[in-house]
């Protein structure tokens, strides 16, 4: 059995994400876990990360790698298992997974050692592991299937609604939950009925920007959009392209930089598309002629460049369950028009630090987006107020002392829990 730090002594986490180093993934989670991770270590915790991918030549002494689920087996069972998945594709392996992840957990429990460990909700991973992990398991709310999946038209099937159940049961078990917005809490607790009065609400951390590197009226192009975030249908992508179209009848030189994957949008009629296909459809020709520029995924260190060099930052997504990329935009001073949906509200406070449009409403999201062409002064207040609100509200460094005193309190109420040993 692993011994606890006393409640008075710097927790020594464990952050569990999906791969490292930020850069080379395009995942909110792993966002997160830098932006946390080097806020603690700057405040002089220890934390460290395990991650399911590392790219390669990014190796840092406090990440290391989850092993690959079959690990440890025999050869026989990798050669029957790599069978069974040429056989039925969609074979998941959560319970290897899981179990290869709390072998990591047992090791860096007693090698690091680590006194707690946080992880999504995701996959149901903390069901598994409570009560057979040495530490306590916190589960961060990032993305409830029940919201996220169905946000991005996913069909609500019987896989749907197992991932919903299990993932219900990980949070319900988990000793200790947080969320990123108090939206996606109070969602949780009304879908599944759940109390989880002891859970805290944290926002995800932000860097801020220095005063020389935002955005400046004088230096952005004064016709340009910017958009961030996946092609899929949480994220509004459809929303931004049909916003461009209708606004280019009204301002005929605006442009829209698109950034992000192409994981593929469920259409309205319910059926799949990727970005090509879809402004050849929607938009035909505006690729050629520069009204809109598709980007694919950026590394994260080339975003600011882009949103300095944008007059609007737009977020039209259907659900966030905190909305990262609007405070990204905000730290650096960018004007946002974002939907006024799940977390943002809590982050954007009209007319003073941005501009909310109703959700799924391209009339609003347009009109919105040209209060701030039409008065470009009153944008530059609102970005400079949005820069200010960042920097004291999401700082890492702000952040992490919180995250660090949730883990403190709930490493003392779960002292004395009964926890299987490590052999």
């Amino acid at each position: 059995m692993v011994d606890h730090v006393s409640t008075n002594e710097m927790p020594r986490p464990l952050m569990v994400a999906h791969g490292w180093p930020r850069e080379c993934y395009a995942n909110g989670v792993v966002s997160y876990t830098a932006e946390i991770v080097a806020g603690m270590r700057r405040i002089g915790a220890q934390p460290r990360v395990a991650v399911f991918r590392i790219a390669e030549g990014a190796r840092e002494d406090f990440v290391s790698q989850i092993p690959p689920v079959l690990a440890g087996y025999g050869r026989a069972a990798r050669i029957a298992f790599s069978a069974c998945r040429k056989m039925w594709p969609g074979l998941e392996v959560p319970s290897l997974e899981c179990a290869s992840l709390l072998r990591k957990i047992r090791c860096l429990a007693v090698e690091a050692p680590v006194d707690i460990c946080e992880m999504e909700e995701a996959h149901a991973r903390a069901g598994f592991l409570v009560g057979r992990s040495p530490i306590p398991i916190i589960v961060r709310l990032h993305g409830p299937w029940f919201l996220s999946g169905a946000s991005r038209g996913d069909k609500q099937d019987g896989a749907f609604r197992r991932r919903v159940k299990q993932e219900g049961v990980s949070i319900t078990k988990a000793d200790g939950v947080t969320a990123p917005s108090r939206a996606v809490l109070e969602a949780v607790r009304s879908f599944y009925g759940f109390g989880l009065e002891e859970a805290e609400v944290i926002p995800n951390p932000v860097s801020p920007a220095a005063e020389q590197d935002r955005w400046k009226l004088c230096t952005c192009e004064p016709d340009e959009i910017l958009f961030v975030g996946r092609f899929d249908r949480t994220k509004g992508a459809d929303i931004a392209v049909e916003a461009i179209r209708r606004l280019r009848s009204v301002r005929p030189h605006c442009r829209l930089t698109f950034v992000g994957p192409d994981d593929g949008l469920i259409t309205d009629e319910g059926a799949p598309t990727h970005f090509e296909d879809f402004i050849n459809a929607r938009m035909p020709g505006a690729t050629w002629d520069g009204a809109v520029q598709y980007m694919g995924y950026q590394p994260h260190n080339l975003l600011a460049h882009l949103r300095r060099r944008a007059m609007v930052t737009m977020v039209p997504s259907r659900y966030e369950t905190f909305g990262t990329t609007v405070v990204e935009a905000m730290s650096l001073g960018c004007p946002v028009v974002a939907a006024d949906v799940g977390g943002i509200p809590e982050i954007i406070q009209h007319e003073r630090n941005g501009l909310l449009c109703r959700p799924d409403d391209v009339d609003d999201l347009v009109e919105k987006m040209l209060v701030l062409f039409r008065n470009p002064e009153f944008a530059a207040r609102l970005g400079a107020q949005a820069a200010i609100d960042a920097d004291e509200d999401y700082h890492p460094d702000r952040i992490a002392r919180q995250t660090l005193a949730f883990y403190r309190r709930v490493i003392g109420s779960t002292a004395g829990r009964k926890r299987i040993g490590i052999s």
